[in-house]
């Protein structure tokens, strides 16, 4: 067994409990884990089979993170909807909207503010993609972002795990990590991971058929995946489509 991962204590209390992983949804420039287009060439018609107005009015950062989770909700079989559905979202991010905010300052900066784009407004909170994705998709459930220091991706998943293990309402989590490229404004931060990577979690008595394996914690409270420590989304989604079970 691996050393623990460093998120530990989310999960001391469920012990034994298992989630299976139902869907992988990603777009990146970078990792190549499954298929996906080039971020910057995506578009409705390709992403969605027909036009979608309001994909086409989002920031670069709303768009990778709108695509990163319906293609997990497309792998995952949960695409379509009549009634809505308690479904969680949860995002980890390095930078956010940062470059959107960015965009936007430079229209306020002249004429005294005058020229603000209302557009680009629209989208400087990095939590916007989680609210198209619930229209879009018919979930009720919690949507929150977290502002993580690493691209890992850890602290959103285990988030995610307890919300589901401790809530018999919820019928599912979709949580990951979404980043565009290091804004020029920023520091170097070294190889950050750029893209949107999405997984759906279900609780394996809900959903035992498809399944890429099953996550849950140690006595820790730390990740384990097939019984072996996580320490990284990515990696976690890689090992994952090597072993989807049938």
């Amino acid at each position: 067994m691996t050393q623990p991962t460093t998120i530990t204590g989310l999960g001391k209390g469920y012990t034994g409990q298992a989630i299976a992983i139902t869907g992988i949804g990603q777009v990146s420039t970078k990792q190549k884990i499954a298929a996906g287009q080039d971020p910057g060439k995506l578009t409705a018609k390709r992403l969605f089979g027909h036009p979608y107005k309001p994909f086409g009015r989002m920031d670069y950062f709303s768009k990778l993170g709108l695509a990163g989770i319906y293609k997990a909700m497309v792998d995952a079989d949960r695409k379509d909807w009549q009634k809505k559905r308690n479904i969680g979202l949860v995002a980890s991010t390095r930078f956010g909207c940062l470059g959107t905010d960015h965009d936007y300052f430079a229209t306020v900066k002249p004429d005294h503010g005058m020229a603000a784009s209302p557009a680009l407004f629209a989208y400087t909170l990095p939590n916007c993609f989680l609210g198209e994705a619930a229209i879009l998709l018919g979930l009720t459930g919690e949507g929150f972002v977290i502002s993580d220091d690493d691209s890992t991706g850890m602290a959103g998943l285990s988030m995610a795990m307890t919300s589901l293990l401790g809530d018999e309402s919820i019928e599912a989590m979709v949580c990951g990590i979404c980043d565009t490229p290091q804004p020029s404004q920023v520091k170097n931060q070294g190889n950050a991971f750029e893209g949107a990577l999405f997984v759906v979690l279900e609780k394996t008595e809900q959903h035992p058929c498809k399944t890429y394996g099953t996550l849950g914690f140690d006595d820790s409270g730390a990740i384990i995946y097939n019984q072996e420590t996580v320490g990284d989304i990515v990696e976690l989604a890689e090992n994952a489509l090597k072993g989807r079970k049938p």
